[in-house]
């Protein structure tokens, strides 16, 4: 299990990592992708003005989208150089299971394509790392630890930077789910995903 996390930590440690001043508006880097102050979409507005409660509700939102950008940023740097793809059965089965969802048809193809890749990336993940899984809402088997493990190794070597204090301290915090409902390792199985028993 180490073994493969001690390699993975070679290989992005001799990627070449320019050293340059990061732009005032990045919030934070991954794989050399950054998510940007612009790239924020602002919180609907409460009718009656709480500026106590709309600064912690803002902060909440943004924080959900940098969360978002890290873990979509990983999934996909992390299939492209392990050479993962998505089942094409697996994309098409969530194209079943929200076809009444009212998405149009772009959104729709976007969503299945990077849910069935997060799907068989956890699978392999999960079998080259191990460590707690656990229920997340909209991710039912997300192998928490394994992902811990490697965005580790992302910030060890460079490949994860965040800019601005407050989300890095959230973010980290967010991965220990201590109170999480975790999966016991006989039942975490990556036959299929859970769309599939829906799908008509």
């Amino acid at each position: 299990m180490y073994r493969y996390l001690l390699s993975f930590l070679l290989f992005i440690s001799t990627l070449t990592i320019a050293q340059t001043d990061a732009p005032a508006d990045q919030v934070v880097t991954v794989a050399g992708k950054s998510f940007l102050k612009s790239n924020f979409e602002q919180p609907a507005k409460k009718d009656k003005p709480d500026e106590e409660n709309n600064q912690l509700r803002q902060d909440i939102f943004y924080f959900s989208q940098v969360n978002a950008f890290v873990l979509r940023t990983l999934v996909e740097d992390y299939a492209e150089h392990n050479q993962i793809t998505p089942k094409p059965e697996h994309v098409e089965g969530f194209k079943e299971a929200y076809a009444r969802a009212g998405l149009s048809e772009e959104k729709l193809a976007s969503l299945a394509n990077f849910n069935a890749l997060r799907f068989a990336t956890d699978k392999h993940m999960y079998e080259q790392l191990g460590g707690r899984v656990v229920f997340d809402q909209g991710h039912p088997k997300m192998p928490i630890e394994a992902y811990s493990k490697l965005l580790m190794a992302y910030k060890q070597s460079g490949r994860l930077v965040f800019h601005e204090q407050k989300y890095e301290s959230l973010f980290w915090k967010s991965l220990e789910r201590p109170d999480a409902l975790e999966i016991p390792p006989q039942d975490v199985k990556y036959d299929s995903p859970w769309w599939m028993s829906v799908a008509r």
